[in-house]
């Protein structure tokens, strides 16, 4: 039988864990970003929110299966492989790593990791592994190859070029890539390629595909029972009906596809109930989970009607929240919500292309408390056009907004041919207007930027950590971050 092992990620997107510095405060000319932020500016490392609770090694290292690798996984093995799965490369055991060693093919998922984890989890493989067929497919490669083929016009908004990734999979195949997959239906294509054999071979194939709607492929059953975490992700719908001129969403999905409420469900119950670890907590990775209107109204009211009832988080656009959509929600277990809010500004968030009002912004998340959902709000800071007024303004609707915790992102890329009249901040400023935002918002609990909170509290209800301590905790840490930022730091 041909035997293939999984590998989810690299690691789990956590500043702590990967080493990934914020604030760029370990980076090599951060010493006189530091001294202007910071009031200790021998600080280089970040403190975390994951860190403020007790965990054990494996409460760390399995803290969320990837849902990429349990679909893998699953798909793989319905076709007759013996396959086995490595969540996170960083936290393999010694009996994954010795599956790793006596496979014929190695799938490498690159959904969740960044363009500098692509040549690590290329060499974690073949230090175990120097004679398996490589497979890197995901959304980072299609991502990639779309950039190259020239049809991700919005990656370059970050700075990137298709150069630039042609560079990248230079790399990537010297590092021991035999084959790079950059597909909407890379499930097929892997397993066609499986059988045909070869090596060296590059696939882009940007044909439109829908959302995955078997439900077996979403099974807990067949994997280990240790690897039958508390908390795993859901997806009922592909593409986004908006257009934010800093998301890349786009790319990967051009148009439309939602399952219907009834395969929705089903999915929900392949992940609730078909295990022998119970599910503490579901994560909905849908890019805009209550869009169109109506349809999560309707998948709540199910989950009710069938006893699917489970802790559950995702991810919301302003604009249709109503008193009858939240209390369906939180009915059928929705606990948390993350939002983007991105701007206090009308003018930044209408050049953002993020049409709601400041109005509907404040109903929204009003109504969401009131109905005792918690709810996490992400702004990108030294956008294009950003000014010291448009941060105020920010400052103004979070003081009157009052999310339960707000996440700051910071954009500092400057490609060329930016227009000057909306230029983006400079790297410095950037990270200047953050620390004055997070500084001179007393009331308002801040995450450390760039970490999700959403990640985080997943990680944590998997665990079964109340969510009221999960905020306390993030307001000690928040009190923490705004204590180690002068007092009369400026942008």
């Amino acid at each position: 039988m041909t035997k293939a092992t999984v590998v989810a990620a690299r690691s789990h997107q956590s500043l702590a864990e990967s080493g990934v510095p914020s604030w760029m405060l370990a980076a090599p000319d951060a010493l006189r970003l530091r001294s202007r932020l910071l009031e200790d500016a021998s600080t280089s490392r970040c403190p975390s929110l994951l860190d403020r609770f007790v965990l054990s090694a494996d409460d760390r290292r399995l803290r969320q299966v990837y849902a990429a690798g349990i679909v893998l996984f699953n798909f793989l093995r319905k076709h007759g492989l013996e396959v086995h799965l490595i969540n996170t490369a960083e936290h393999a055991t010694e009996e994954e790593l010795a599956h790793l060693r006596e496979s014929d093919h190695v799938l490498v998922s690159t959904s969740h990791a960044l363009p500098a984890d692509l040549i690590p989890l290329l060499e974690f493989v073949r230090r175990h592994n120097g004679t398996a067929r490589v497979f890197m497919g995901g959304w980072t490669m299609f991502n990639l190859l779309s950039l190259v083929h020239g049809k991700a016009s919005s990656l370059r908004e970050f700075g990137l070029s298709p150069r630039w990734g042609q560079a990248l999979l230079e790399k990537l195949r010297k590092a021991g890539a035999d084959v790079i997959i950059g597909s909407r239906r890379g499930l097929d294509t892997a397993l066609e390629l499986i059988r045909q054999g070869g090596s060296g071979q590059v696939i882009f194939d940007d044909a439109d595909a829908g959302p995955l709607s078997d439900p077996e492929l979403f099974e807990m059953s067949s994997l280990p029972e240790y690897l039958q975490t508390g908390s795993s992700a859901i997806v009922t719908g592909v593409g986004c009906p908006f257009d934010c001129r800093f998301c890349t969403y786009k790319v990967l999905f051009e148009r439309l596809h939602y399952l219907s409420v009834d395969e929705a469900v089903a999915v929900v119950e392949a992940m609730v109930r078909r295990r022998s670890v119970p599910l503490h907590h579901l994560r909905f990775a849908d890019e805009v989970l209550n869009y169109p209107y109506g349809r999560l109204l309707e998948i709540c009211r199910a989950m009710v009607d069938r006893g699917l009832v489970v802790d559950w988080s995702g991810f919301l656009r302003l604009g249709n929240v109503d008193d009858r959509l939240a209390r369906a929600m939180r009915e059928s277990g929705c606990s948390m919500v993350s939002i983007g809010l991105e701007s206090g500004d009308v003018d930044m968030r209408t050049y953002m292309r993020k049409d709601f009002s400041q109005q509907a912004a404040l109903d929204g998340i009003a109504t969401l408390r009131r109905h005792g959902i918690i709810v996490a709000a992400s702004l990108l800071v030294g956008y294009h056009g950003e000014t010291p007024e448009s941060i105020d303004n920010t400052r103004r609707l979070l003081q009157a907004a009052r999310p339960d915790v707000a996440r700051i992102n910071v954009f500092s890329a400057q490609p060329p041919g930016t227009p000057g009249d909306r230029a983006p901040m400079d790297r410095d400023r950037a990270w200047a207007a953050a620390a004055w935002l997070l500084k001179n918002t007393p009331d308002q609990v801040f995450v450390t930027p760039f970490e999700s909170f959403l990640d985080v509290f997943s990680a944590l209800r998997a665990l079964q950590v109340p969510a009221g301590d999960i905020l306390a905790g993030a307001a000690e840490h928040s009190r923490e971050w705004k204590r180690m930022i002068r007092d009369d730091v400026s942008f």
